[in-house]
């Protein structure tokens, strides 16, 4: 994602989370494969609930 400005970046996120999920939280080796698609929907629903991950919403992941 070298040159693309922040906010480009979230709205990648959220347009991709769950392709980017496993790969950017680190659990593309510690998961299989066919339970990723699980665990990035879970995560996303904890942490961002309904919303969009937007400039409001984006450090709700590490708070």
């Amino acid at each position: 994602y070298f040159g693309f400005e922040e906010e480009n970046l979230v709205e990648e996120l959220n347009d991709n989370f769950m392709d980017l999920a496993p790969l950017s939280l680190l659990f593309e080796d510690a998961c299989p494969r066919e339970d990723q698609p699980e665990a990035s929907r879970m995560i996303r629903e904890y942490y961002f609930g309904d919303k969009p991950i937007d400039e409001a919403t984006r450090f709700n992941l590490i708070d």
